[in-house]
């Protein structure tokens, strides 16, 4: 068992660094695949912010004075019937 243990640590060493080299740490917001500028987050329904400088009271009531972002689930409404002439091709 004690034999083992060199190579597993040398395992975990190889695994480590061959992670770092195929996915490196972008350190660099413009490089990240997505990125939202806080002023670019949509406020709707489904999704609330407060600006980092609002009073506990600029947010009306509606959440918490503690949450800078809030967001649920949107409710979903049951489709509209197709037309007539496109029921006879829905099955």
């Amino acid at each position: 068992m004690d034999d083992a243990r060199p190579l597993v640590e040398r395992l975990f060493e190889f695994l480590e660094a061959f992670n770092q080299k195929r996915n490196p740490v972008v350190r660099d917001i413009e490089r990240q695949q997505q990125h939202w500028w806080w002023r670019r987050v949509p406020d709707s329904t489904g999704c609330r912010r407060t600006a980092l400088s609002d009073p506990p009271e600029a947010n009306d009531g509606k959440g918490s004075e503690d949450s800078v972002l809030q967001v649920r689930r949107p409710e979903i409404r049951p489709a509209p019937p197709p037309p007539p002439e496109l029921s006879q091709w829905l099955a």
